[in-house]
């Protein structure tokens, strides 16, 4: 899609009452003129743009991909969003399944991401357990995670158990 801009407006907003230039002036001449710097940006709303266009769009960027899909990068995000734009159906649209679906078929499906942790659990030689009875113990915490959690695996580190000279406080 193509977007006109009155640049016109532009000029005559920043240069005031007009500008006096020679008849044949390249763009250095004009920011010269206007005494504006060579790299003189000016924001333009594209949503505005479009209304005064009675057009709507919606913009879509690599951040909206990564969204969906956190382990592109910014080249790859950007390649989902020019493919879909290729094959861009009115009927469908774009959405973030389009955008899953098309990241899918040209990167792969999402890894799963897993987590590991450790719970570390201090019991007291006074209390009556040795190392046999810590071991067992531990076992039977992680059978009741996996109990409560069927999709987690938990194991109780037999190596992990050691004991510890100072008891803390």
């Amino acid at each position: 899609m193509k977007v006109k801009i009155n640049i016109r407006d532009y000029l005559e907003d920043n240069a005031g009452s007009g500008i006096d230039v020679q008849a044949h002036v390249d763009a250095d001449g004009i920011l010269e003129a206007l005494d504006l710097p060579d790299e003189e940006e000016f924001d333009v709303d594209i949503h505005e743009i479009l209304t005064e266009n009675r057009i709507i769009g919606h913009l879509w960027g690599i951040e909206d991909v990564q969204e969906v899909r956190s382990d592109l990068d910014d080249n790859q995000a950007w390649q989902v969003l020019q493919t879909v734009e290729e094959r861009l159906d009115s009927q469908y649209g774009m959405n973030r399944d389009t955008i899953e679906i098309i990241a899918n078929e040209l990167f792969g499906s999402k890894p799963e991401r897993r987590w590991h942790g450790r719970i570390d659990v201090t019991i007291e030689e006074s209390d009556g357990y040795g190392q046999d009875e810590v071991i067992t113990r531990l076992r039977d915490m992680a059978e009741l995670l996996a109990k409560a959690m069927p999709s987690i695996q938990a194991n109780a580190d037999e190596g992990s158990v050691r004991l510890v000279e100072e008891a803390r406080p």
